[in-house]
């Protein structure tokens, strides 16, 4: 599961949270992460609320269009900046 993925079931600090805790499990720094997340951000374009029916099906009703839309939102700023 990408970050990406992570970021739009869960929110974008929680993705985080799982990136650091992954870091620190491996001792390691993942690098060049930023270009790998809006690569993987462009798998939900352009409309990442496509996948919800999925997600749906997994148990993960309360994810709405809206939602997703502004989890990818935040992912692809935060990518960005990081660049």
């Amino acid at each position: 599961m990408q970050l990406c993925d992570l970021s739009l079931l869960f929110g974008l600090p929680e993705a985080e949270q799982f990136l650091s805790a992954y870091e620190t499990a491996r001792d390691v720094r993942v690098d060049a992460l930023p270009l790998w997340d809006l690569a993987g951000a462009l798998r939900g374009h352009p409309d990442a609320s496509a996948w919800l029916p999925g997600w749906v099906d997994a148990g993960r009703t309360e994810l709405e269009p809206a939602l997703v839309h502004e989890r990818l939102a935040a992912f692809v700023s935060q990518a960005l900046r990081k660049c």
